[in-house]
């Protein structure tokens, strides 16, 4: 009778275990917000000024906000990896106003 109460208890355990699982959707959206504060910290722009777009595959993502854009990829057991170097989104960069002062010689 013990083993048959065992049984039950891991079986009813197991139950409650796997119903405590994400789903692919809960943890492809938890993805996406890791993706969000990543790209927020490494633009130094707010998560509320990015725009997300998907490239090649899901894996890929395109990110553009603050007058810059980024591709991050998707490594497994790693997470988001920028995989492209920041440059504008949308103009060229300000040109210097002004030169750096020279040093005079003693």
């Amino acid at each position: 009778m013990r083993i048959v109460y065992g049984l039950i208890s891991v079986f009813v355990l197991g139950l409650g275990v796997s119903g405590c699982a994400p789903t692919v959707e809960e943890r492809w959206e938890t993805a996406l917000q890791d993706l969000s504060k990543r790209a927020a910290f490494d633009l130094n722009c707010p998560a509320s000024e990015l725009t997300f777009h998907e490239l090649s595959d899901p894996s890929e993502q395109g990110v553009v906000g603050c007058d810059q854009r980024v591709t991050y990829i998707m490594v497994p057991y790693t997470g988001w990896v920028l995989n492209s170097v920041d440059h504008p989104a949308t103009k060229p960069a300000a040109p210097a106003t002004s030169a750096p002062p020279e040093q005079s010689a003693e």
